[in-house]
């Protein structure tokens, strides 16, 4: 049976956490366990021992500047001696359906592969961009070590400023943020350094770690720095289609304030997404209304003149979540032109999610 681990059974989890992420050191795991999992939820199914589990660690995320609560899921395993025999499924149908039942908009995850997540419509929405201090134009610098527990408050506005300024979708931070990322690094011997300009401002946020080989955790600078690598790091899988297009409005290119059309969503897993929706838009954000019939408008829209086309959007959901999500283009997506006036719709502009666990 599937269920909620009581937060007193986590512990179960540490023997399926170690076979499943042998890669993972010993004080990072005892960080996990004592710092991050005991904010979080596990969904399991057990079998004299656990079998199958999958954490879902709360972040605060502003999309568009709205903030939601929504989970980070790592941790997905299941016990070598019990793959392949549906255990997983069960396990992330079930979350899916309750992340829906919750009303939260999306969830997101890392994957170890793609291939494991693509089934249950996960996407790919951020590549991972890689900043190098050396590729810094901004020269005359101080190095300063930096505790990000002492300066939390300090440092999360910093960072939310610097976060606002360049990407729509990111976890905001906050003391508690900070003090958790300054255990996360200690855990893997981290060191953060604050490189400050002449007058004494912050002008960027370096972090290494790694007790074997040493790595960037982060560069996060006021310089625009051209990344000197980009990969696919983030998948997204959303899990309540009309929370989510809330923040979701029209642009400059739109033929007034409001504008409607339909939406057809294919989702095999979440009903409560799949079907038609007349999907009403205007500048600051979005509805979405079951379609009962062929008409487009009521009466009040007749009179109020609202601009809609009878162009249907059929489209599957992690192919909306890519285009909302500003990642591929829908002609990208769907490998043909797209209705005409998809061309009104803002997507979000900018995602920024460089959370490890």
């Amino acid at each position: 049976m599937v269920r909620y681990l009581e937060k007193s059974e986590y512990g179960k989890c540490r023997p399926l956490w170690e076979e499943a992420f042998p890669e993972d050191s010993k004080s990072f795991a005892d960080y996990y366990f004592s710092e991050k999992l005991p904010g979080s939820k596990v969904l399991a199914i057990e079998g004299g021992k656990l079998l199958t589990m999958a954490h879902l660690n709360p972040y605060t995320i502003s999309v568009n500047g709205k903030k939601w609560e929504l989970p980070y899921i790592v941790g997905v395993a299941t016990a070598a001696h019990q793959r392949h025999k549906g255990y997983m499924r069960q396990v992330l149908n079930q979350m899916l359906r309750d992340l829906n039942q919750e009303k939260k908009p999306f969830c997101f995850l890392m994957p170890a592969a793609e291939a494991i997540y693509r089934p249950f419509q996960f996407a790919f929405i951020y590549d991972q961009p890689v900043w190098k201090p050396e590729d810094e134009p901004e020269k005359d610098l101080e190095k300063v070590p930096v505790d990000l527990a002492e300066k939390s408050e300090e440092l999360a506005h910093w960072l939310n400023n610097w976060l606002e300024k360049r990407y729509e979708v990111y976890a905001v931070r906050d003391r508690a943020y900070m003090e958790l990322l300054k255990k996360e690094l200690e855990s893997e011997a981290g060191e953060v350094t604050g490189l400050y300009e002449k007058d004494g401002k912050l002008h960027a946020l370096e972090a290494w770690w790694g007790l074997g080989k040493r790595e960037e955790r982060f560069y996060y600078s006021i310089s625009e720095i051209k990344p000197s690598d980009m990969h696919p790091a983030i998948m997204v899988r959303i899990t309540d289609v009309r929370s989510l297009l809330e923040v979701i409005g029209l642009n400059e290119n739109a033929p007034g304030d409001k504008f409607q059309a339909v939406l057809s969503i294919k989702d095999p897993i979440i009903s409560e997404n799949e079907g038609c929706w007349l999907w009403k838009l205007g500048k600051n954000g979005s509805t979405l209304e079951r379609m009962k019939g062929l008409g487009l408008q009521t009466e009040a829209d007749e009179a109020e003149q609202i601009p809609s086309s009878s162009e249907v959007l059929e489209i599957n959901i992690d192919e909306l979540a890519q285009w909302i999500f500003g990642y591929k283009t829908l002609e990208e997506t769907l490998g043909v032109m797209p209705p005409f006036w998809t061309e009104y719709v803002r997507t979000l502009q900018g995602v920024f999610l460089d959370e490890v666990v």
